[in-house]
């Protein structure tokens, strides 16, 4: 179907994620002890009310994936999105990505912006990316990852994705998640797949393609802190 090639220097970690999610968590706490205390309260009226939004298919906003910002994104690593095959619209999809890779930068530039050309490439489909749970649990941070469509990474997101009738809806779940992740290293490629093929199952109930996704260079972005294996 397509591949992603992109190569880049330097290190880091998943910090990318944590901090903006922490301070989100900090400034909705703060708030409540100030005179703008309103905010937070109102804000969690919104949060309550919006609760199942990723488990419902999160909230596409095209005008924010279409940024310019995420066109530097692309350009900076730089990342390009290589179509091998076509998708038929009237289809849904499910996609297995690999590798995740410390930051999985390729899954989120390629399927939840815009930035590569996705709706371009493959015209008349709506690109969502499955997301560990945890993250849907930050204020606001939550309300950014949904309009990039990312979704709750359970059985009840894929089920609403994928029974969508008139398809033109593509799935991606990054097989390895976390320990795919811990084995990302310069120069190689682990896939974790064992008692990791419930996602194939779903496909099939659901009658929808499997679509195999390759992140080149993904695992030469970060240098890996030294780890044991397992752990």
């Amino acid at each position: 179907m397509s591949e992603f090639t992109k190569k880049e220097r330097g290190s880091a970690s998943m910090g990318h994620l944590y901090i903006p999610a922490i301070h989100c968590y900090v400034v909705f706490i703060g708030l409540l002890f100030t005179r703008f205390w309103i905010i937070s309260i109102l804000y969690a009226v919104w949060w309550y009310l919006d609760r199942t939004k990723p488990w419902q298919g999160s909230r596409h906003i095209d005008v924010l994936r279409c940024w310019a910002v995420w066109k530097h994104m692309k350009d900076y690593f730089p990342i390009s999105l290589v179509k091998t095959a076509e998708l038929d619209p009237s289809q849904n999809y499910l996609a297995g990505y690999h590798p995740h890779g410390i930051a999985a930068v390729g899954a989120f530039t390629n399927l939840c912006t815009d930035g590569t050309g996705f709706p371009s490439l493959f015209p008349g489909i709506r690109s969502h990316l499955m997301m560990l749970n945890l993250w849907f649990w930050a204020p606001v941070f939550r309300d950014y990852i949904i309009i990039g469509g990312m979704v709750a990474a359970d059985k009840e997101s894929v089920s609403h994705i994928l029974s969508k009738e008139g398809g033109g809806n593509l799935l991606a779940i990054i097989v390895g998640v976390v320990q795919e992740a811990l084995d990302a290293r310069s120069g190689g490629y682990k896939l974790v797949l064992l008692n990791r093929k419930g996602f194939i199952r779903l496909a099939l109930m659901h009658g929808a393609a499997l679509v195999p996704i390759f992140s080149f260079g993904e695992n030469d972005i970060y240098d890996q802190v030294e780890n044991s294996p397992g752990t």
